[in-house]
């Protein structure tokens, strides 16, 4: 338990940081939801029907583990850049993983465009892991 906390926590931390901790807990709950949400979404749209949900959380975690890796791999060079502003760069990456959710629920009513916004999606939530 000791090696999750900060150096030389709680002297070493602001007051409110556990009230920022309990919350960034929650968003990456919220997070996790919305992310098997948005690939049953997906498999729904290319025809599998009313047992994706157990389909959607094993191929979002085959898409996360070889696409997300890969992407992170080639967008790890831009990490260090994060380290100017973090709150607003957290901030940012938080609603660029809500817009590819947003975008990927979206996917049946675009099926053309299934394979772009998949891999578009997969990158963006990768750049966004980054921060």
């Amino acid at each position: 338990m000791l090696l999750m906390l900060p150096e030389g926590f709680p002297e070493s931390m602001t007051s409110d940081y556990l009230e920022y901790s309990l919350w960034r807990a929650v968003q990456g709950v919220a997070c996790q939801v919305s992310e098997v949400l948005a690939t049953q979404s997906l498999l729904y749209a290319v025809g599998l029907g009313r047992w994706a949900i157990p389909t959607a959380a094993a191929i979002n975690w085959v898409l996360k583990d070889g696409i997300g890796y890969l992407s992170k791999i080639m967008l790890s060079n831009f990490g260090r850049h994060f380290d100017v502003n973090p709150k607003g760069w957290r901030l940012f990456a938080d609603l660029l993983e809500n817009v590819v959710f947003g975008l990927e629920m979206c996917i049946p009513a675009f099926l053309q465009f299934f394979v772009f916004i998949g891999v578009v999606a997969e990158v963006s939530r990768s750049a966004a892991s980054l921060v």
